[in-house]
């Protein structure tokens, strides 16, 4: 019952609200980036992006008293939790492509070559997981073809007649 008295709170609830937003605003920014880095993107609206984040950063101010905490933003621009995929080995070396990669992009920005290193292992560690799980899916692809081409038919035999014995 306590729980639903908190739950149900107006102070609470617009927290959550700001957070969403705050999540939402984070994204766009960071996609954005992303996406300008590579030569797409909205290179105009960086700043635009910019504003809101701090906006909404000063609207969780006003409402909290302190500005989000660290694991709230850390959640906000964590990648793998709107997967909608069961975690499997193939999701695992994925999400290492991406973690590495975002690294790698992190420290050649900041010219931070020991970072990088431990961004390119991550990367091709996810890549090699991937390429592991390929090949096995393409064994095993191939061995069905092979039992459907194939198939293992036990074929009887009719028995002989016996040759009738050389009259002497």
């Amino acid at each position: 019952m306590v729980k639903l008295v908190v739950e149900n709170d107006p102070k609470e609830i617009a927290r959550r609200q700001i957070l969403d937003h705050l999540e939402r605003e984070l994204r766009l920014l960071f996609a954005n980036l992303l996406r300008v880095s590579r030569g797409a993107g909205k290179a105009y609206e960086v700043g635009a992006n910019c504003a809101a984040v701090v906006s909404v950063y000063q609207q969780y101010r006003e409402v909290e008293g302190c500005y989000p905490a660290s694991h709230e933003v850390s959640r906000a621009l964590d990648f793998r939790k709107d997967m909608d995929q069961p975690f499997d080995e193939m999701r695992f070396g994925i999400e290492r492509i991406v973690a590495g990669s975002f690294q790698l992009v992190a420290s050649e920005f900041l010219r931070q070559r020991t970072q990088a290193s431990a961004g390119e292992t991550q990367l091709f560690e996810g890549i090699r997981a991937v390429e592991a799980i390929q090949e096995r899916n393409r064994f095993k692809f191939q061995e069905d073809i092979k039992a459907r081409k194939h198939p293992r038919k036990t074929i009887k035999r009719k028995q002989r007649k016996p040759k009738p014995e050389p009259e002497l």
